[in-house]
């Protein structure tokens, strides 16, 4: 897209993009919300949404995961541009295409976690999507067709999708309304963070050995992230059921 209508335009119309988010927010009716009155600074607030994550082992367990797969897994976009001209051979015209794969695969698993989500446990969700997105990370740095690199882009953008929308959701739900901003100001810390810390990653190993180990690499650690997440939730499962037990 971005060879076919110039750099200008694609800002232009990802800017305009967020015009149906606010129209989706000013149609949003709401309860009135009665705020309970406390003296406290915005240091205090901050610091509390902090302790209270840390302390919080699904809060913290899911940050954890979010941080490990923003720097590793999302640092993909960044590589996109020397993927696309050096593994690849293609220009400005592949690059865009190829990353317009990716927004149509995330596009589509939007509508599937609204559609079909409720059916499906919320863990299995989002690791799902994790492995997803890493399986196909990895099979794109193996990969120098352009057509099985729109495919594998496709399936990286669905998974990605899966992982960060059900997160999201499940970390606000579990949260109770008086920490859920403080808690979701954390989060936003992390998302900040993750952006450079990520492309500097990936930019580094890139730069050492190459692209395509560059998005090997992140998969992997992507997928062993997952792995490590799903073994520390049973081991907590395993312990709340053998305490309900012994009640």
């Amino acid at each position: 897209m971005i060879g076919a209508v110039g750099v200008a335009m694609r800002f232009f119309l990802n800017g305009l993009s967020f015009v149906a988010v606010i129209a989706g927010l000013l149609m949003m009716r709401l309860p009135r919300f009665e705020r309970k009155i406390e003296i406290a600074s915005a240091r205090e607030h901050a610091w509390e949404g902090i302790v209270y994550s840390m302390r919080h082992q699904r809060v913290r367990t899911i940050l954890l995961l979010f941080l490990a797969v923003g720097i590793f897994g999302w640092s993909y976009a960044v590589l996109m541009p020397a993927f696309a001209r050096d593994v690849l051979g293609r220009g400005a015209n592949g690059y865009g295409i190829l990353m317009s794969a990716s927004g149509t695969g995330a596009f589509v698993g939007a509508l599937l976690v609204a559609t079909f989500g409720h059916l499906v446990t919320p863990r299995k969700i989002a690791l799902g999507g994790v492995w997803l997105f890493s399986a196909s990370m990895l099979a794109l740095s193996f990969t120098k067709s352009f057509p099985f690199a729109l495919v594998f882009l496709f399936a990286a953008g669905f998974g990605m999708l899966l992982f960060f929308s059900t997160s999201n959701t499940l970390l606000q739900t579990i949260v109770p309304d008086e920490m859920r901003g403080r808690v979701m100001g954390v989060w936003s810390l992390v998302f900040g963070a993750m952006i450079p810390l990520g492309s500097l990653e990936a930019g580094a190993v890139a730069h050492w050995a190459g692209t395509p180990v560059a998005l090997a690499f992140g998969a992997c650690i992507c997928a062993i992230a997952a792995l490590v997440t799903l073994i520390i939730i049973r081991r907590r499962d395993t312990q709340l059921a053998l305490s309900r037990r012994t009640e």
